[in-house]
């Protein structure tokens, strides 16, 4: 099993309580599909960012980056925010 690290930014002009870890694991599932291998997610909530964990059965490195992209692509509690993925 690989470990993937994924950090989400929020934008700068971001207001309100901000995204939740459990929302970002939610959010990161809903784009995952079989091909991802995708084993578990987990998530960390700081001011601004959120950090997850990304565990894969998949050797491809593009994996975190892909499910990142299409995170923050096709979820409306995350657009606008950037993401860095490494690992995995």
């Amino acid at each position: 099993m690989y470990l993937a690290r994924i950090t989400l930014t929020a934008p700068a002009d971001a207001s309100g309580p901000g995204l939740t870890a459990a929302l970002a694991v939610d959010l990161i599932w809903a784009v995952t599909s079989p091909h991802d291998r995708v084993e578990h997610v987990s998530a960390r909530a700081a001011p601004g960012r959120i950090e997850i964990g990304l565990f894969t059965s998949s050797a491809d490195p593009g994996t975190a980056a892909g499910l990142a992209r299409r995170a923050c692509e096709r979820s409306a509690p995350l657009a606008g925010w950037t993401w860095t993925a490494t690992g995995g």
